[in-house]
């Protein structure tokens, strides 16, 4: 609702409430005047005369908001900051909030019981927020933020009023703002650090599979999976491997793996891909360019089944022995 026609299908975010009209009031335009205020509420109609107060609004009404806050805006602001800084949050560990070692935390472990997420899904965003708090882009006080982001991520930002947005989920933020409320992102941590410590963990000794488009295209992939800007993720891989831009576009558009976001063919490579079993499985114990050709060689066979049969190869080692006690398992 609103003194002005706008898009009501437009979410709206706001720190501030109309006690008189109990509503929650957004400036769509401050110099105009123009509010756009919630729905009335059914306790309010019943016991707050709410809407015989909203039929005498008029332009005057909002006139008198819009002096109000022109008047008092940064003694507004000040209260909101003063208010949130001393909201008692919750500080989470990371272990409390994705479990420690291999086991899945109790919030985890009821998403997978009520089917909303798959273990093999849990695991990734498992791995995902561990990489990204001990790279400092989350807070402890956004951890849960994040785990409910990325078990729920929206394909597009719904909240779109806001002149300030966050950069890695471009819904709205205030410029006091700690960290997004959205998707939990640390929003003091430097874009640039992140790209540093991306090259850090993904680097590949050079020589190192820099012909196999294939592999090249699955760590592009991840990379925007895991929410990695579109930039950052080019110049992540022209900066690690022998390969252009214009090389693997081509192979993505080829197999329709990309085109602006991961389409369903996409995500099929990376799930059938031989490096998703490999870290999956954590087989860092044998040799992964010589499991990748195996892998090729055999692609007739189901992934597991390659695991499997290339695993007990080595059957003799006692770490094999338990990865294929895990994959076995897992089935």
């Amino acid at each position: 609702m609103s003194n002005i026609e706008y898009d009501s299908s437009e979410e709206l975010a706001t720190h501030f409430y109309d006690l008189n009209i109990c509503a929650s009031i957004h400036f769509l335009d401050l110099e105009k005047s123009h509010v756009a205020y919630s729905g009335p509420l059914n306790y309010d109609i019943m016991h707050c005369d709410c809407l015989e107060k909203r039929s005498q609004m008029d332009d005057g009404y909002f006139e008198n908001i819009r002096e109000l806050f022109l008047k008092h805006d940064d003694d507004f602001i000040d209260a909101v900051i003063e208010l949130e800084e001393n909201l008692n949050l919750k500080t989470y560990t990371l272990e409390e909030v994705i479990g420690e070692g291999d086991e899945f935390s109790h919030y985890i472990e009821s998403l997978i019981d009520d089917a909303h997420v798959t273990r093999q899904k849990a695991l990734e965003i498992k791995n995902q927020i561990k990489e990204e708090y001990e790279a400092g882009m989350i807070l402890n006080e956004s951890l849960l933020i994040r785990l409910a982001y990325l078990f729920e991520k929206p394909s597009e930002a719904t909240i779109k009023s806001h002149s300030d947005t966050c950069p890695y989920c471009d819904m709205p933020i205030d410029d006091h703002d700690r960290f997004c409320h959205f998707c939990g992102i640390n929003l003091n941590y430097d874009s640039e650090n992140m790209f540093d410590s991306l090259m850090d963990t993904i680097k590949t000794p050079s020589g190192d599979f820099k012909e196999d488009i294939r592999y090249v295209a699955y760590k592009f992939l991840k990379l925007i999976d895991d929410g990695i800007e579109f930039e950052y993720a080019v110049r992540t891989i022209e900066n690690t491997y022998n390969m252009t831009w214009e090389k693997l576009n081509g192979f993505l558009e080829e197999n329709n793996y990309f085109n602006g976001e991961i389409t369903e063919e996409g995500y099929e490579f990376i799930l059938n891909h031989p490096l998703n079993y490999y870290e999956e499985f954590d087989m860092s114990c044998i040799d992964y360019t010589d499991f990748e050709r195996y892998f090729y060689k055999n692609s007739d066979l189901s992934g597991i089944e390659i695991c499997l049969n290339y695993l007990n190869q080595f059957s003799d080692d006692q770490d094999v022995q338990e990865i294929i006690s895990e994959i076995k398992n897992y089935i």
